[in-house]
């Protein structure tokens, strides 16, 4: 879907603690390689011949695609958490999940890895990654989270509170890819005007926490609405979650939700 996908596999663990055989690691990455294929023949919007857009021509009912299913009813209740701040529209008003379908795959991507064995690795699609284990015995998975108006500068440093089974972390934004976000509630909006009364306009949006395609849809989510309103209000749906966040301002400020305290680690 026009992005580059990482995997990072440090040598892995077993029950002696020695090094994992090099050939399951291959056997891994190539059974994530297949399933991103299948998931862009199912769910690219690019793609004329993938389940969504021949569903969205009328010509594949949405129960032929087992995928194409089970993502149209997440997004349905994403939608509903958020409060509506989650949309899966494009600007004409076609079905277009892919706020949720990116996390989602990566997702199902760190599961396939577990599932063959592997118990260290991050995957990771446009900056936005799932974290399982660790990468070395004494510390888990690291994340920069950078200011987009100078990638340079690391505003902070985010991990998880221990070395956990699972770490997500997404950001949402338009420094990377323009604006791709926009608010079904009151509109497009006008970067720039909103979020003055509150520190200013919105430039990022982080979100950390056990899975991806939450995470994902959370900062897409919390962005849209930053838009048209204050930040407290965008997120104010947030509580209860399990999921943080840290946001950037346009002059590099940040600020953050309690929960995300407990994930910054120093950084220099």
């Amino acid at each position: 879907m026009g992005s580059m996908a990482s995997l990072a596999m440090p040598p892995q663990r077993t029950g002696s603690g020695s090094a994992g055989d090099p050939n399951d690691l291959d056997a891994a990455q190539l059974a994530v390689a297949a399933w991103f294929e299948e998931v862009e023949r199912a769910l690219s919007p690019y793609r004329p011949d993938s389940d969504l857009c021949r569903w969205r021509r009328g010509e594949l009912a949405e129960s032929d695609s087992p995928l194409l299913a089970e993502v149209i009813d997440a997004c349905a209740a994403i939608t509903e958490v958020t409060d509506g701040a989650f949309h899966p529209y494009d600007r004409l008003g076609a079905y277009d999940p892919s706020g949720y379908v990116k996390g989602w795959a990566i997702d199902r991507g760190a599961d396939l890895l577990a599932a063959s064995g592997i118990h260290d690795a991050c995957l990771g699609i446009g900056g936005d990654v799932q974290t399982i284990g660790r990468p070395a015995p004494d510390r888990p998975w690291r994340t920069a989270v950078v200011d987009p108006a100078d990638e340079q500068r690391i505003v902070a440093m985010v991990a998880a509170p221990e070395a956990g089974p699972r770490f997500a972390v997404a950001t949402s934004g338009e420094a990377q890819r323009g604006a791709h976000i926009w608010s079904a509630v009151g509109g497009p909006g006008v970067p720039g005007l909103v979020g003055e009364a509150d520190g200013g306009r919105i430039s990022s949006i982080t979100v950390v926490g056990p899975d991806l395609r939450l995470a994902d849809a959370y900062a897409t989510a919390i962005f849209a609405g930053t838009l048209t309103e204050s930040l407290a209000a965008a997120w104010a749906w947030l509580p209860g979650t399990g999921y943080a966040v840290l946001a950037v301002d346009a002059a590099g400020g940040v600020r953050m939700t309690p929960g995300m305290a407990q994930h910054l680690v120093a950084h220099g």
